[in-house]
């Protein structure tokens, strides 16, 4: 079918309240995705919640939470977020992270993080099917980070992820990824970071196959002048995602890069845009009912090119 030009609008307010040696922060944000030619698939959206950072001499403790009710589109008895289905549920967001470091030495940082998500689908406005598909995710990281000299630092991370399903326990997953990463400046007014690693999934049900894969980070700064700077990017990595037309997993390969520029007209204002390109893949091919006309089909290969651009502004009263 014909592609569609998608229209978002991000409106945001945050309250911040720093202390001596701690920081707490209230946010909003309200969010509507326009669809120009899928019109249906138009969604207005909200997030709401709190962040707050506690530190003092070598330790640091960050919590965060946010909830998020929104619309999903239903595609056979998958349900994603992203997907062009025809039947519109109601889903439920809850996300809370902590993070804990502390300074070993002057060179040398150990943190831990743990999260914590649920995203639930009630059964009073969905079918039990639906219902089925909601999740709880626990996910845990360690990281050793080191400054090899005042402007770098090199780090190890172990990223462990366990994705539950509610009832379709054969879905569930142990994710597991392991990088190593560098970041520092290259130039007086250039930075660089970059992230590799080994990304392994497995399944609860041990007839469904094991997806695994390298991932990939990489982002440059430059400040181009005293107030525009600019940011390139590049982003490789590999997921598991249902596939309800064949009733089993398949690996998600994806490949994005980006662009953003940044203008500081004045110390509380400033303006901006970003844009990126990105492929995400799966083999085969796929037949599918037209979104616009489902008395017609198409068959294509499993590949979506994905474009998006966006400008910003950013105000703060002080």
């Amino acid at each position: 079918p014909k592609g569609d030009l998608i229209y978002g609008f991000n409106p945001m307010v945050t309250i911040d309240r720093q202390g001596s040696n701690n920081f707490v922060q209230l946010f909003y944000n309200l969010n509507y995705t326009k669809y120009v030619e899928n019109s249906k698939l138009s969604r207005l959206g909200n997030d709401y919640g709190f962040s707050a950072r506690y530190y003092k001499n070598r330790w640091a403790i960050n919590f965060t939470n946010s909830f998020k009710p929104s619309t999903a589109i239903a595609t056979g008895q998958r349900t994603e977020l992203d997907s062009t289905g025809r039947k519109r549920v109601i889903a439920l967001t809850l996300s809370s992270t902590v993070d804990v470091s502390y300074q070993v030495s002057p060179k040398t940082l150990i943190s831990y993080s743990q999260g914590y998500g649920l995203f639930y689908l009630p059964t009073a406005q969905n079918s039990v099917t639906v219902h089925g598909f909601s999740t709880h995710t626990y996910t845990m990281n360690p990281k050793i980070s080191y400054a090899v000299t005042p402007k770098t630092n090199v780090f190890v991370s172990y990223v462990a992820k366990d994705t539950n399903f509610i009832e379709n326990g054969d879905l569930s997953s142990w994710a597991k990824t392991l990088s190593i990463g560098a970041g520092g400046k290259i130039a007086e007014k250039a930075s660089i970071d970059a992230e590799i690693g080994f990304k392994n999934e497995k399944y609860h049900d041990s007839l469904r196959p094991a997806l695994g894969g390298y991932v990939l980070n990489i982002a440059m700064n430059k400040k181009l002048t005293e107030k525009i700077s600019g940011t390139l990017s590049m982003t490789k990595n590999v997921s598991g995602t249902f596939d309800s037309l064949e009733g089993q997993n398949q690996k998600l390969d994806s490949l994005f890069y980006g662009v953003n520029l940044s203008w500081r007209a004045t110390p509380r204002f400033s303006v901006g845009g970003n844009a990126s390109y990105g492929i995400t893949s799966r083999g085969g091919l796929v037949t599918l009912a037209d979104p616009d006309n489902p008395s017609l089909f198409f068959t294509r290969e499993r590949q979506d090119d994905i474009f998006r651009w966006g400008l910003f502004l950013n105000w703060s009263p002080k």
